[in-house]
């Protein structure tokens, strides 16, 4: 995305200032999700508002989604089954999007999103990491973390991999077999 700002060949090249925003803490959403529910009469637990913000990283698109799928099954109370229930659904919803992103990758370029999504940050020209994940070796993860920083599947904050998108990473988790 900030190749849009920063790339000289494109029509929005230093268009305007950069903003990083950072992501809301839990210790703010909890209790704005808890007030909203309880204004329309609905019940959600704090832990429950936590497990809402966990599963999505806080990232505001999705807490807000979530939120509202969960919402909409409350009865007025929240269950924890309806907020499971949610978040399958939530990935069913994207399922299209994410099956459409991992069409075009390489098994390397798979075997590195699983690794991110298992866990795995940092220490990638680690040899048991390297097999673990079938990466084949350190040249190639160079090469299939910057195909992925591309197609802004990953971002890459010196040496730690973190996903965008924190559904993509559980669908990836849930979907795309364990090596």
């Amino acid at each position: 995305m900030t190749e849009l700002f920063s790339d000289t060949s494109n029509p929005f090249y230093k268009f305007g200032d950069m903003m990083f925003l950072k992501k809301i803490p839990t210790e703010e959403w909890i209790p704005f999700i808890c007030r909203k529910y309880q204004e329309t009469g609905k019940i959600i637990t704090e832990k429950q508002a936590e497990r809402i913000c966990k599963v999505t990283e806080n990232l505001s698109s999705y807490v807000q989604h979530l939120s509202w799928i969960v919402w909409y099954k409350a009865n007025p109370v929240t269950t924890n089954e309806m907020i499971e229930l949610s978040i399958d659904e939530l990935l069913e919803q994207n399922k299209v999007f994410f099956q459409r992103e991992i069409e075009g990758l390489t098994e390397l370029q798979l075997n590195l999103l699983k690794a991110v999504a298992n866990g795995v940050d940092t220490g990638f020209s680690k040899k048991e990491i390297i097999k673990k994940y079938r990466l084949e070796s350190s040249a190639n993860v160079q090469g299939v973390k910057k195909a992925m920083i591309k197609k802004d599947l990953i971002d890459v904050d010196g040496s730690v991999i973190t996903f965008n998108d924190p559904i993509f990473k559980l669908w990836i988790k849930r979907n795309i077999p364990n090596l």
